[in-house]
């Protein structure tokens, strides 16, 4: 018999599609979990049960007339969950109907699977006459309990579910965040006082259970009407109360996401007002509440504080660009006047005179390529990104050949270890993102063979959204007490000259591309053995973002 333990064992899925789709057909899910787990733990204790019967009895389990059914280690769990579905006030009939079909569950799953006769039809008895003893067993528990007993049990499982529902509605109508409940058909089956609230501020919570006539003083006339206000919106459909959020209805009827948050706009008055909204489909295994949750968050302020710091952010990148622009005048002036000296006068002046003349035109030089590198970072917050699908495959090829010309004289191995997933960016930027990496990864290199790996990161986490990319090097690594100072502007932890010099603005402007792209980015690194950066762009189905326009995604 250990063929059908190791049956049983290994297809506790399988069995509980099978029992769904038998109580679904014949109407039991009306009356039972919507939860798949209590399901599965159904299934697990009664293939438990099946299982401890194989090993007790050495054949076939037969019947007798002393026999005590309830006692027997094969029913053990069987009695158990027919105690409990008794004190929930189901029927004896309505248990056994439903266990007929685990039963036939069961029966099915030897059929489909065990491809000998004989085997086939040995198992089928076991589960038959094991099922019979269970039935048996909760007849014989079932009617030995005293009609008082069984009122008093109904009475505590009713106690017990009217607390547990108050608890809930409770919860519910304690919610700050105004939250709605659908049918297939949006038609609003609950909502809570905060969502009520939206359209009747003065309604008391919880009118739509308890909506019996309230007193209330006569010096306020409308009070009882605003008071039973909250019934009149269950049934009606979303978009009669909600007109605005017609987007958001467009994207649930068009995805296939069970869980998204999505941001919409409303006008009132001339003021416009933000809503974060989140819904969720049910998890619903029984299919008899196909209902969605939709919870309304209104975040007014916080996106006025973030017009107001785009605007901000705006104007310091119209001021860097201005000035910068503006210095590079008299700068370019400065270096010519000192090219020209040393043209027309570099024979007449001495040692000293020349070298602090060539100190002039080289820190002027150094200036230019910091008013370069400012200019450059204050473009990236006031341009719009062109974003498309990209292959990345092609752009590292191109980079490879880039590469050749930047470094004829170094031996520098570009390792892509698969094809890179396609993704979506503006193909501009993110190919300044992987040559700015890949040269850093060069350029801090004391290896005779500089060897750089572009990949993937698999098994990213949750928390992680869109591709995870990494550009890896053999170089000289980065100290854990400098990691937080690399991503700042101008800033060198190495001399000017060393390591093949710049403005220190490569890394600074690589971050800010990412964030553009609606990502992040972050280092790993060992000293002396190399050092990891890690950053995310959206998928090939995702969604990039500027970060320039104040619209919102639903209008």
């Amino acid at each position: 018999m250990q063929a059908l333990i190791n049956l049983i064992e290994t297809n506790e899925d399988w069995l509980i599609r099978r029992v769904l789709q038998y109580a679904q057909k014949r109407g039991y899910t009306r009356y039972t979990s919507t939860l798949e787990e209590a399901w599965r733990l159904s299934i697990a204790g009664l293939s438990a049960s099946l299982v401890q019967g194989l090993s007790f009895y050495s054949g076939i389990p037969d019947f007798g007339p002393e026999d005590n059914f309830v006692t027997d280690p094969l029913n053990a769990f069987g009695v158990i969950e027919a105690q409990r579905h008794r004190k929930r006030g189901v029927s004896l009939a309505m248990f056994l109907g439903l266990l007929k079909y685990y039963r036939q569950s069961y029966m099915d799953l030897v059929a489909e699977h065990v491809s000998d006769p004989c085997q086939c039809r040995h198992s089928q008895l076991f589960l038959s006459r094991s099922f019979d003893r269970m039935e048996i067993a909760f007849c014989q528990e079932w009617a030995g309990q005293e009609t008082e007993m069984l009122m008093a049990e109904l009475q505590e499982t009713n106690r017990l579910m009217t607390n547990e529902k108050n608890t809930y509605l409770t919860f519910f109508e304690s919610l700050s965040d105004p939250a709605l409940i659908l049918n297939n058909r949006f038609e609003i089956l609950n909502l809570n006082h905060a969502a009520a609230a939206i359209l009747h501020p003065q309604i008391a919570p919880g009118a739509y259970y308890y909506s019996a006539p309230t007193a209330v003083p006569s010096s306020e006339p409308d009070a009882a009407e605003l008071r039973n206000q909250e019934p009149a919106l269950i049934g009606k459909n979303i978009l009669q109360v909600f007109p605005w959020l017609a987007g958001v209805l467009e994207h649930f009827q068009t995805s296939m996401e069970r869980i998204a948050t999505l941001e919409c706009t409303v006008q009132v008055g001339e003021t416009p007002q933000y809503f974060e909204v989140r819904y969720a489909r049910m998890m619903d295994v029984s299919a008899k509440n196909a209902t969605i949750i939709f919870i309304l968050r209104n975040i007014s302020d916080r996106k006025q504080m973030e017009i107001e710091l785009k605007k901000s952010n705006r104007e310091l990148d119209d001021f860097a660009y201005i000035a910068s622009h503006d210095l590079k005048e008299p700068l370019r002036a400065i270096s010519n006047y000192s090219l020209f000296l040393m043209e027309d006068y570099g024979d007449k002046l001495n040692g000293e005179a020349r070298s602090r003349i060539e100190t002039v035109i080289r820190l002027c030089k150094r200036e230019e390529d910091l008013i370069n590198s400012l200019l450059h970072f204050s473009r990236l917050g006031r341009t719009d990104l062109d974003c498309r699908p990209m292959d990345l495959n092609a752009l590292l090829q191109d980079i490879r050949q880039t590469l050749q010309h930047l470094f004829p004289q170094e031996k520098i191995r570009l390792h892509i270890p698969e094809p890179l997933p396609p993704a979506v960016g503006d193909e501009i930027r993110v190919r300044e993102i992987f040559l700015n990496l890949i040269i850093n990864g060069i350029k801090y290199n004391l290896q005779p063979e500089k060897i750089i790996e572009v990949g993937t990161r698999k098994n990213a986490s949750a928390a992680e959204t869109g591709i995870v990319f990494y550009v890896k090097d053999n170089g000289i690594g980065i100290p854990e007490k400098h990691r937080d100072k690399i991503f700042t502007l101008f800033k060198r932890l190495h001399g000017r000259d060393k390591y093949g010099g710049g403005a220190g603005a490569g890394l600074t402007i690589v971050k800010k591309i990412v964030e553009r792209h609606g990502g992040t980015i972050w280092v790993d690194s060992v000293p002396d053995q190399g050092t990891t950066f890690f950053f995310t762009l959206p998928g090939g189905a995702g969604r990039c973002f500027s970060g320039i326009k104040e619209d919102s995604l639903w209008k």
